[in-house]
């Protein structure tokens, strides 16, 4: 018997069978907004293929940007800001290993090698110092915990009063401050500040000067939640610049002082050098200031604050600077991100963007040397890209340290190709 059906039946059932589910996948709606989780400081960005390696220490933990069409408004500089050279696409010999290891090898070598058997010149010292327990900002120097490294990769514990004692060796000594940066613990401070010493202390020509290592150690191991954590270590990187410029306040009339900071530790670098040249940080400033004559050579790797701090928030910060050498990537996916953390009034970060508004300070340009990384490290942001790169390296020696020859002509192999950057930084030649 055939079933007959009116109209309006057949009608619902056609329209029934019309919103019926079909075979064919259905397309993902992309979320807005929604967090990167990021996985280290100087680890996790290597590839996307590496998020699940052990080390998790991340200093840059930003949420993802919104999406849309208008792009991002470039930092307004002029031709003042720029200063520096590229490197030349022929290395430099001084950053040439005897055994032409490759960079990737040098990572491989710097991250397997037991902390005990990095060697360190019987005329150099190695020390930490560590602010890491501290809360306060009057904290004295000698809250401080001092050690230092001795035979066997043993450390002992030292005082203040030994730390500033002065120098009574041989010829002249450079004390060098690393200052790592955020979600690290005690052991891989440790480890980033051994490594900093073997590569760029000693390296395939070592420094002439002796060199007083100190590895600074701040409370940046991680806490809960992605975003809370940049935002508070953000405000610790402050808070423990107090007790760095206390300190480097007390030895630079003895001798010439380096500091260098990565991320967010070159955000603690900059604060202290803002309360030695005056300024005022957390609604509080040191006494006894400015600092009469620059006794710093500050270098700042990809550092994580606002790319015109030098003319705002730390607007003191180069007083006490007689060198500035700045490395910024304007590729780090994470550093990309930070002006949507809105810690700094949205404003782009110093270490991608390079500096901003260098025309308005007072310091002289040629004191100031900044490079694009982005050829050379890529869209990492992971320390150890710096490190183990033989021309940044050699860099970072003729700027920072004063027993390394300043004679660019007799360092260099090659004519220099100098390739302007956006915001008048320069890039550094494969």
């Amino acid at each position: 018997m055939t079933t007959q059906y009116g109209l309006p039946f057949g009608l619902l059932l056609f329209l029934f069978q019309l919103a019926a589910p079909s075979s064919a996948q259905p397309a993902v709606t992309p979320q807005i907004g929604a967090p990167t989780v990021v996985a280290s400081d100087d680890d996790a960005s290597r590839s996307n293929n590496q998020s699940a390696k052990n080390e998790s220490a991340a200093d840059a933990t930003l949420p993802a940007a919104p999406i849309t069409t208008d792009p991002v408004p470039a930092p307004t500089m002029s031709a003042a800001d720029e200063a520096g050279e590229s490197l030349p696409n022929e290395p430099i010999p001084e950053s040439v290993a005897a055994d032409a290891v490759t960079k990737a090898a040098i990572e491989a070598e710097l991250e397997s090698t037991p902390l005990e058997e990095f060697d360190v010149r019987a005329r150099d010292e190695v020390w930490t110092i560590s602010s890491r327990h501290l809360g306060s900002r009057n904290a004295a120097i000698e809250s401080l915990q001092f050690r230092r490294r001795i035979d066997g990769g043993r450390w002992v514990n030292e005082s203040a009063a030994n730390f500033l004692s002065p120098y009574a060796g041989p010829g002249k000594q450079q004390t060098c401050f690393l200052i790592h940066g955020n979600r690290t613990p005690e052991m891989k401070a440790i480890r980033r500040g051994l490594q900093t010493y073997d590569q760029t202390v000693l390296g395939s020509r070592p420094i002439s000067t002796s060199i007083r290592f100190v590895i600074w150690m701040w409370p940046a191991d991680q806490i809960k939640g992605q975003v809370r954590d940049v935002r508070v270590k953000a405000g610790r990187a402050d808070l423990h610049a107090f007790y760095l410029a206390r300190l480097i306040t007390a030895v630079q009339t003895q001798e010439p002082v380096a500091v260098i900071g990565y991320s967010f530790g070159g955000r603690l670098a900059i604060g202290a050098m803002h309360l030695m040249g005056g300024g005022s940080l957390c609604g509080s400033r040191l006494p006894n200031t400015p600092v009469s004559s620059p006794r710093v050579n500050l270098g700042l790797v990809a550092p994580a604050i606002r790319n015109d701090c030098f003319i705002t928030t730390r607007s003191q910060a180069l007083c006490p600077v007689n060198r500035l050498f700045l490395l910024h990537n304007t590729r780090d996916q994470y550093l990309k991100l930070y002006r949507f953390l809105k810690l700094d009034d949205n404003t782009p970060a110093l270490g991608y963007t390079g500096i901003c508004g260098m025309n308005r300070s007072q310091i002289s340009s040629d004191r100031i040397r900044q490079f694009d990384a982005s050829q050379s490290v890529g869209s990492d942001h992971d320390y150890l890209e710096y490190l183990a790169d033989k021309r940044i390296d050699a860099l970072a020696r003729q700027n920072l340290f004063s027993g390394v020859a300043s004679n660019r002509t007799s360092q260099v192999s090659a004519p220099i190709q100098v390739q302007p950057m956006r915001g008048g930084s320069v890039r550094l030649s494969q």
